[in-house]
């Protein structure tokens, strides 16, 4: 057996799966159950007829939350306003670049600087910009020849995350997005909206509900790992949390090793298998340490995380009881809202783990075949437009 602590929680890339889980795949009811409804984030059009609103871009389920975040502090200064109506913010362009981005140009990298206004007659239908270079100069470029500024690290940059969580620290002290906003009613209904599409969403998921807890292994994966979801959650060890950048670089130095042993766990299991090309985004991980973990870096326990999905609840006690006993992992802790009798919505099971070699704390999300239907049919869609406006 391998080594078991003293307690067992994006675009993706997606190896092909060994196997679905064998005959259980093919027998359990969930695998011809009829897909769900689809599911859609919310238009903001009824709430924002204009279309002009700062955050609200072409996609709407593509909101920007640091955008959204800034909105909700700053939408009140006249130098924003200001902004806003020279057009400095709010446009975009199919390339992805946006007013007020940071961008660098792509012929020269070291040339960076930040967009202001858009303008017509660029090379081939183009759009151009209005540059400020960081230089002090200020010039027009076409949309084709800048790019999205590359942060250092994915922006694992003290002086990146040092901006980012005094946005979110000024935001949470004035009670939220939804209270620094409250002076905005269309915006104020449309995070209503969100927030009501949310609850829908959670309902739908608990339409899968039944092919948990008539599987016939459903105690007996609560008794497996009640003992292991006991205990506080562990932290990341104190000298890889000691702030955001050094997180990362311990994260990256796991990351290799991590999704070389889940995807072997995966075929011995006979479970899809999802790994993230990426650490976790910067900017949510900022979110939830200053939201959830009051500004301690220790607490995030998922910037290193990968997927196994599972046919049906037997399936998924089969691949906790090969996660246990693999030598590649120790586990730390486990928590399953599969058995969770509060729990409403989304249903998996995260497991913590260290991998041979490092000490640096990894998630294992083992998920159910039947809620990543739902998910696939819009619901995560829904899920991201209500994270972006601070509902969940």
């Amino acid at each position: 057996m391998g080594s078991r602590g003293s307690r067992m929680k994006g675009g993706q890339t997606q190896e092909e799966p060994s196997g679905s889980g064998g005959d259980a795949a093919a027998s359990s009811p969930e695998a011809h159950a009829k897909a769900p409804a689809s599911l859609a984030p919310v238009d903001p059009a009824p709430f924002i007829p204009s279309g002009g609103h700062p955050i609200i871009r072409g996609k709407i389920d593509q909101l920007s939350a640091e955008e959204v975040y800034e909105y909700a502090l700053r939408h009140g200064e006249a130098k924003y306003r200001d902004e806003r109506l020279l057009g400095m913010r709010g446009q975009t362009h199919s390339t992805g670049i946006s007013s007020g981005m940071r961008i660098e140009l792509i012929s020269n990298p070291a040339l960076k600087g930040k967009t202001s206004i858009a303008v017509s007659g660029g090379r081939g239908g183009s759009s151009r910009w209005l540059v400020y270079w960081d230089s002090g100069a200020q010039g027009y470029a076409d949309s084709n020849e800048i790019r999205p500024e590359a942060l250092a690290n994915d922006g694992y940059t003290q002086s990146n995350i040092a901006k980012l969580m005094k946005t979110m620290k000024a935001v949470q002290a004035k009670g939220g997005i939804k209270a620094c906003v409250a002076d905005d009613s269309g915006m104020s209904r449309f995070i209503d909206a969100v927030e009501a599409n949310y609850a829908s969403s959670l309902d739908v998921y608990d339409g899968c509900l039944s092919a948990v807890l008539s599987d016939p292994q459903h105690s007996a994966l609560a008794e497996l790992t009640a003992p292991l979801s006991a205990g506080p959650k562990p932290h990341q060890p104190p000298e890889h949390a000691k702030n955001g950048e050094a997180l990362y670089r311990h994260a990256a130095a796991a990351k290799a090793p991590f999704d070389a042993a889940l995807k072997k766990l995966g075929r011995q299991t006979k479970a899809e298998v999802h790994t993230v090309p990426t650490l976790k985004k910067v900017f949510r991980a900022c979110e939830k340490v200053v939201m959830d973990y009051g500004g301690d870096w220790s607490g995030i326990t998922d910037m290193v995380r990968g997927s196994l999905i599972a046919c049906s609840i037997t399936h998924v006690h089969a691949i906790v009881v090969a996660l246990a006993d693999d030598p590649d992992f120790t586990v730390l802790h486990a928590k399953n809202k599969f058995t969770d009798k509060n729990a409403h919505g989304y249903r998996d099971l995260n497991v913590l783990v260290k991998v041979a070699g490092s000490e640096h704390v990894c998630e294992v999300q083992i998920h159910h075949k039947a809620y990543c239907r739902v998910k696939e049919t819009g619901a995560h869609k829904v899920y991201a437009q209500a994270r972006a406006v601070g509902v969940c």
